[in-house]
């Protein structure tokens, strides 16, 4: 995350870094596929028409401020060392980063994230969110320094090799995360430019 720095020691990445850290959403999920990656994608595959519905929007954006500013001081403090946007993809390709950048896996439950459908839940761009991992003996620090902002409890890292996703008791994804590495390798030009 951007943002000042006063010890670079006491910042976060967005790599997953321990089995058994606690993953949490930080900001509300809604209903906005709209001009999202995903919505971009069926409309080029002939699966759907327009931009996906709703596209997401900030409405009371000093709300957003202040709940960026508690996160930062949990990230300042040490209590969160794994931190990444809901932008791009949304909930799950954030998730699915987390696991390639940690090359480890996760057990995540999207009950409660949100009012959306899975698919807006999941894939759906809404703007301020994050997903931060907190190791167990920072857990209690970090809820109380998030008091009062909307932080959702989705599952925890795990040291297997399976980045799994469920709806409550419905399972919606179950992956290795190797091909998520060879996919997201695949899409980048590492020759540079040159041919």
């Amino acid at each position: 995350l951007f943002g000042d720095h006063p010890d670079v020691r006491k910042s976060a990445t967005s790599d997953f870094k321990q089995a058994n850290d606690r993953i949490y959403l930080v900001g509300a999920s809604q209903q906005e596929l709209g001009a999202s990656e995903l919505a971009y994608m069926l409309t080029e595959d002939g699966e759907a028409q327009g931009i996906g519905g709703a596209v997401p929007r900030l409405d009371r954006p000093e709300n957003n401020l202040n709940m960026y500013r508690a996160l930062s001081k949990t990230i300042q403090n040490g209590w969160v060392k794994t931190a990444h946007d809901c932008s791009e993809g949304g909930l799950a390709v954030a998730l699915a980063e987390m696991c390639i950048g940690g090359r480890t896996g996760a057990d995540i439950d999207i009950d409660g994230t949100g009012d959306g459908d899975v698919w807006g839940r999941l894939w759906g761009e809404s703007l301020g969110r994050f997903l931060v991992a907190v190791s167990p003996e920072n857990d209690a620090a970090f809820k109380a320094g998030m008091k009062g902002y909307p932080t959702t409890i989705l599952g925890t890292v795990t040291d297997n090799d399976a980045l799994v996703i469920s709806d409550g008791d419905d399972p919606l994804i179950s992956t290795p995360v190797e091909p998520l590495v060879a996919a997201w390798k695949g899409t980048l030009d590492m020759t540079g430019g040159v041919a």
